[in-house]
């Protein structure tokens, strides 16, 4: 059992750096984190600006609420200036909040996931408890009908009957 576990491992590895190959940092991408709700792109883009040349600047949202997740991105024209950028910038302040800036680890961001985003995944692996081919975002419904009606199909009556007085 051991001998299989090794050999998964390998090939996990091997996979993994021919990954970062193709999309591993050429140095000039720079991740930033502890950002402040209230910076906005063009913010962190003139904050990062102070050190180099900043050819775009990426600012990381909630796609619902539109809010800034915390976090961002910036590509700089050299690797000089994002040398310059996390020594000078890592651990500084903006908008009152301690920042913390370092060589991302990816040339560039991840591509979002094709599709509608649909929530977390239920318990049997669907998105948000919403079945396929439904365009309402409410978990599916058990039971059609009222619980305590006493039009019920495939029933017998009750033994005593509903209703009647003797």
């Amino acid at each position: 059992a051991q001998r299989s576990r090794s050999s998964s491992r390998s090939r996990r590895s091997r996979s993994r750096s021919h990954e970062e190959g193709d999309a591993s940092n050429p140095g000039n991408n720079l991740y930033a984190t502890g950002l402040s709700a209230r910076v906005t792109s063009r913010e962190l883009e003139e904050y990062f600006s102070s050190e180099g040349k900043v050819l775009d600047c990426h600012l990381v949202t909630d796609p619902h609420t539109r809010e800034s997740r915390g976090f961002g991105f910036a590509i700089t024209e050299t690797i000089e200036s994002a040398d310059r950028c996390v020594k000078y910038l890592n651990r500084s302040v903006l908008e009152g909040c301690l920042i913390t800036v370092e060589k991302a680890k990816r040339k560039r961001g991840r591509t979002p996931t094709p599709g509608r985003y649909r929530g977390q995944a239920d318990k049997q692996g669907q998105g948000g408890g919403v079945r396929r081919g439904s365009r309402s975002y409410s978990p599916p419904r058990r039971q059609e009908r009222d619980p305590y009606s006493r039009e019920r199909p495939g029933r017998s009556p009750p033994p005593y009957g509903y209703g009647r007085r003797t």
